[in-house]
């Protein structure tokens, strides 16, 4: 099975779970209303429309009772949808967990031949048992990472997931976070990745 990855050297991989700071969309209420108040408002309104109208046949009442009804259950549905609003937020959001790799390309190919276009370096991420790739960075010179504690790498990139997304616009640039099993385990995965990007 062809990976991509056969023209490039992996010089460190570990096994880490993947998180992507992502924006939400949350509903909240923008206010309380009691059903109990709204039922007896909806009704005392009722009653007075009732009283103020003139004495009409049975047949006329019936049709302006329905009419009224069907009024009074559409300004409900109203308020109700009025009272939900929603909003937005940044979340960091789990995308799996899996093996990542530090590539650098080969400066030789199969035949011993030099490759001057040789792509740049790269993190690469697939999830484990389906291999489905989850992270496909390059590695520049200016890339942000850091260390936010003792088992957890953050670094900003852009990451191409599929052909599609490469064709249809540039990818942009994202928040990402590493979390490793244990302390040695992110000490050699960001040493890995900061000697890779110095060397350039």
């Amino acid at each position: 099975m062809l990976t991509g990855e056969e023209d490039e050297i992996c010089v460190h991989q570990v096994r880490a779970k993947l998180f992507h700071l992502r924006e939400v969309t949350i509903p909240i209420k923008s206010a309380t209303v009691d059903s109990d108040q709204l039922k007896l408002q909806n009704a005392r309104e009722s009653t007075s429309a009732k009283n103020s109208l003139k004495t009409e046949s049975d047949g006329n009442q019936n049709e302006d009772k329905n009419e009224k009804d069907s009024e009074k259950q559409s300004q409900e549905d109203k308020q109700a949808t009025s009272m939900s609003e929603t909003k937005k937020k940044m979340e960091w959001k789990e995308m799996g967990a899996g093996i990542i790799h530090v590539n650098k390309p080969k400066t030789t190919d199969s035949r011993g031949q030099d490759q001057p276009n040789a792509k740049r370096p790269r993190l690469v991420m697939r999830r484990e048992g389906v291999l489905k790739l989850l992270l496909n960075a390059s590695i520049w010179p200016n890339l942000p990472v850091e260390r936010a504690s003792d088992k957890i790498i953050r670094f900003t990139c852009s990451s191409t997931v599929s052909s599609k997304e490469a064709v249809s616009e540039p990818p942009k640039p994202g928040s990402y976070l590493l979390r490793l099993p244990r302390k040695d385990q992110c000490d050699e995965l960001y040493n890995a990745i900061i000697k890779t990007r110095d060397s350039m």
